[in-house]
C-alpha cells in the first residue's frame, strides 16, 4: 500500500463513525455565540440514562489463554515473515511485480493532522496504546489472465504485547471505525480478526469492477494485514476465501520465531445482533454511550428523562407536556406496527451556549415486534401529520430506505434552532439521531455528524453480543 493510499485509508478509518464527529464538533469560529447562564428549559424530547453495562464481543472461551511472547523484532525479522511469491498457492506463483512498504504509524498519523488534527491526535493516541508503532509490508501485482485477482498486500505489526494484540482486536471503537459506510465488518472464520471487505465495488486497475478485502488478525502480539483486489463479477464473499488461504503460511512463519508454540486466539462466535429474542430490557446494553465518539468532555446526559420507555410510558411523557395530539398519534401508529418501547440518549451542553457544530444530540432504539412493523411506523403518514402539526418537524425526505427529518424549535434555551434528524431500520429497530444547532450551521456538516452517530449505532449492534 502505497503512503497515499495508507493515509487516505487512515483517513477513512478515522474519521468515518467516530473521527469526523470530533473533528466537525469542534469549535466553529465563524459562530461567535456568547455563552448564556440561564437553566436549560425542560426539552420537549424524551430521552434515557447512559447506561455503563458493558458489552461483550463473543467468543468461543473464557479460559485464560496463556500468553507467549515473541522477541523484539528487527525491520528485517518482521520481513522475513511474509511469504514471498514462490510460496503462494499454485495459481497465484509468479514472478509478479513486488513493492517494498515501511511506514510509521506516528507519522502516517501526522501527515493526517494537517488537515484533521483532532482525528489525527486521536488514532495516534490509540495506536500509542496499543503499541503499534510501524508497519512493514510488500505489494505484488497480481493481474494475470485467468486470475480473479488483482492486487495482493502483505503487512505486519508488531504490538506492544500479546495481549495487545487481542485487544485490539476486540477493541468495539476499533470496530466501529471499519464498519463505516464504506466498509461490511464480520469476524473472520480462522483467526482472531476481522474481514474487512467495501460495501460497494470500485474501479479496478485490472477489472472493469474490484472488491478490496482485508483481513486483519492478531497473532503472538503481530497484526498482520492482508489485502486482496478481487474480480467484482465473482462476488463480494470471493476475496475472503483467497485471503483464508494465505493465513496459514503467515502463522507457520511467525511461529518460527516464537520460544514455544504459539496458542490461537479462540475466534468469536458471530454476535447474534437483533433477534425475535430481544426485549426492551437488552437495550440499555445496545446502544452506544457518547464515549464511544470521544465526546465525553463536550456533552453531558440529560438525566430528567432519561429512562426507558415502555410505549405507554413513551405516550404518557407527551401527554405530560401537553402534546396531546401527538401523544395519540403515538399511541394509534404505535399500536398498529406492534411498537414495544424505546431506549434513548439525549446529550447536552447543559445551560451553556458554546460555539459547537451541535448543540444537543439525541439518539433513540425504538423496538417493534418485526421488521415490517419499524418501516411501517417509519412512514405512516398518520404519525408524520401530528409531527407536522407541532411545528417542531416541517419536512420528511425519503433516503432510500431511511428518512432525512428537518425541523425547527424556538423554545431552545440558546434561541432559536434547527433540528436535522435521521430515522433508520434496521431490523426490529428504528434507529433515530436527533442534532439541535444554530439556523447557520452547513447542513453537509449536520449530516455527516448524524450520519456518523447511526452508523456507531448500527457498528456496536452488528458487532457486540447482547449482554
Amino acid at each position: 500500500m502505497s503512503k497515499e493510499a495508507f493515509v487516505n485509508f487512515l483517513i477513512l478509518v478515522v474519521l468515518v463513525a467516530v473521527g469526523a464527529v470530533v473533528v466537525v464538533f469542534f469549535v466553529m469560529p465563524e459562530l461567535d455565540k456568547a455563552k448564556d447562564s440561564t437553566t436549560n428549559s425542560a426539552s420537549t424530547e424524551t430521552a434515557s440514562g447512559d447506561s455503563q453495562s458493558q458489552n461483550i464481543p463473543a467468543t468461543a472461551a473464557t479460559t485464560p489463554i496463556p500468553d507467549v511472547e515473541l522477541p523484539r523484532l528487527s525491520e528485517d525479522q518482521l520481513r522475513a515473515l511474509l511469504p514471498t511469491d514462490a510460496e503462494f498457492p499454485a495459481a497465484y506463483q509468479g514472478p509478479n511485480a513486488t513493492q517494498p512498504l515501511a511506514e510509521n504509524i506516528s507519522t502516517l498519523a501526522d501527515s493526517l493532522g494537517e488537515e484533521y488534527p483532532q482525528a489525527a491526535a486521536r488514532f495516534k493516541a490509540m495506536a500509542s496504546s496499543y503499541g503499534w508503532a510501524d508497519l512493514y509490508g510488500t505489494g505484488y501485482d497480481l493481474c494475470r489472465a485467468g486470475r480473479p485477482v488483482s492486487t495482493l498486500i502483505f503487512e505486519v505489526s508488531q504490538l506492544a504485547s500479546t495481549a495487545a494484540g487481542r485487544s485490539l482486536v476486540d477493541d468495539p471503537v476499533l470496530r466501529a471505525f471499519f464498519a463505516g459506510l464504506f466498509f461490511e465488518i464480520d469476524y473472520a472464520s480462522i483467526v482472531h480478526g476481522w474481514y474487512i471487505t467495501t460495501s460497494s465495488p470500485m474501479t479496478g486497475d485490472c477489472f472493469a469492477e474490484e472488491y478490496m478485502t482485508y483481513i486483519v488478525f492478531e497473532y503472538g502480539g503481530l497484526l498482520h494485514w492482508v489485502i486482496v483486489n478481487t474480480d467484482a463479477s465473482l462476488g463480494a464473499t470471493q476475496g475472503q476465501a483467497i485471503l483464508n488461504e494465505f493465513v496459514p503460511l503467515l502463522i507457520s512463519r511467525t511461529n518460527t520465531v516464537a520460544p514455544s508454540p504459539l496458542p490461537a486466539t479462540p475466534v468469536p462466535v458471530t454476535p447474534p445482533g437483533i433477534t425475535a429474542a430481544t426485549t426492551l430490557a437488552d437495550l440499555p446494553n445496545i446502544i452506544p454511550s457518547i464515549s464511544m465518539f470521544g465526546l465525553e468532555d463536550t456533552y453531558q446526559l440529560n438525566s430528567a428523562v432519561s429512562k426507558t420507555y415502555t410505549r405507554d410510558e413513551f405516550v404518557a411523557a407527551y401527554h405530560a407536556i401537553g402534546l396531546d395530539t401527538l401523544a395519540d398519534a403515538i399511541n394509534t401508529v404505535g399500536t398498529r406496527h406492534n411498537m414495544i418501547g424505546q431506549e434513548v440518549r439525549y446529550w447536552d451542553t447543559g445551560s451553556a451556549c458554546p460555539s459547537l457544530t451541535g448543540l444537543d444530540i439525541e439518539m433513540d432504539l425504538m423496538l417493534f415486534n418485526t421488521a415490517d412493523g419499524a418501516r411501517g411506523y417509519m412512514n405512516d403518514t398518520e404519525l408524520q401529520a401530528a409531527w407536522r402539526a407541532t411545528g417542531m418537524i416541517t419536512e420528511y425526505i425519503p433516503v432510500g430506505d431511511e428518512l432525512l427529518v428537518h425541523g425547527t424549535r424556538s423554545n431552545h434555551h440558546c434561541g432559536a434552532v434547527k433540528i436535522t434528524e435521521k430515522i433508520v431500520p434496521y431490523e426490529r429497530l428504528l434507529i433515530t439521531v436527533s442534532l439541535t444547532s444554530y439556523p447557520e450551521v452547513d447542513d453537509a456538516q449536520l449530516l455527516e455528524i448524524v450520519d456518523a452517530f447511526v452508523t456507531g449505532a448500527i457498528a456496536q449492534m452488528h458487532m457486540l453480543t447482547l449482554q
